[in-house]
């Protein structure tokens, strides 16, 4: 089989799911049509919540969630040095991260803009102080661990300077309604895309096959998953969790077909 033909079109096709979700759900906020297929809940949130008003709210799920198979991610990878789990080893701060900004959504719904009303965006100038910096830190910090962590040839400035401009995008740019779509697609183009370009560790094997199938392609489905089930299920059983855990979720999996793999070998192999 030709594994890099493979893992190409399963990252073409994770970026095309990418963009075409992009556009839908820009489309929607902009008022260019109205996306009924995703729901009454997923329309006044931009995310699938369940269980608001309480400590298993959505947001604090994905935030414990994370934490925990941040740990999970860890303990499998932490003493590994096959080439073929560095991006997971590296990047396993990421999840908790994602974790947290999921926590900061949920502090700041509670306690700085409440429910995001139409075009609101993130950081509020009526936020006390102490909570707008913690936010702008995490929020920063999830940028960080997401791009600089990642294990290319891209440098590691692009990648700070793309951190601070998403964290000011995010913070007093991009209306709350659409930050799952805008983050979304920038970690897309920059996790999938720069695999598609340079490969897994700069190879081309079944190891890049299979993480283009096993991992970003499944999330991207996710992303679709969500509004699309939300109303009629998803709602009632944790919401966003769908997307959040099936990220961590897909790692494990791919680490576990890894260690059941013998380890690639040092030419380049399609």
């Amino acid at each position: 089989m030709n594994w890099a033909t493979l893992g190409n079109a399963a990252n073409v096709f994770t970026l095309s799911l990418a963009v075409l979700y992009a556009i839908f759900v820009y489309g929607h906020g902009a008022g260019w049509w109205v996306a009924t297929a995703f729901g009454e809940n997923w329309a006044r949130d931009g995310f699938c919540i369940s269980f608001k008003g309480s400590l298993m709210h959505t947001h604090l799920l994905c935030f414990y969630g994370d934490a925990l198979f941040t740990l999970a991610l860890m303990y499998l990878t932490g003493s590994t040095k096959r080439a073929e789990l560095v991006p997971i080893k590296q990047g396993a701060p990421s999840v908790f991260f994602h974790g947290v900004a999921h926590g900061l959504l949920w502090v700041n719904e509670q306690y700085g803009f409440g429910m995001p009303g139409p075009g609101q965006v993130f950081f509020q100038t009526s936020m006390p102080p102490l909570l707008l910096a913690a936010s702008a830190l995490g929020v920063f910090a999830f940028w960080v661990s997401f791009l600089c962590m990642q294990h290319n040839p891209i440098p590691l400035w692009f990648n700070i300077l793309q951190s601070v401009i998403h964290t000011i995008a995010v913070g007093w740019v991009v209306p709350v309604f659409l930050l799952f779509c805008y983050v979304n697609t920038v970690l897309f183009f920059n996790i999938a895309g720069a695999s598609l370009v340079f490969g897994l560790e700069l190879e081309k094997d079944r190891f890049y096959a299979a993480s283009a199938c096993m991992i970003s392609l499944p999330v991207m489905a996710s992303a679709w998953a969500e509004p699309l089930l939300c109303d009629g299920w998803l709602v009632n059983w944790g919401g966003h969790i769908l997307f959040d855990y099936t990220i961590p979720l897909s790692q494990v999996f791919y680490v576990l077909l890894v260690f059941a793999s013998p380890p690639r070998s040092h030419r380049k192999s399609s």
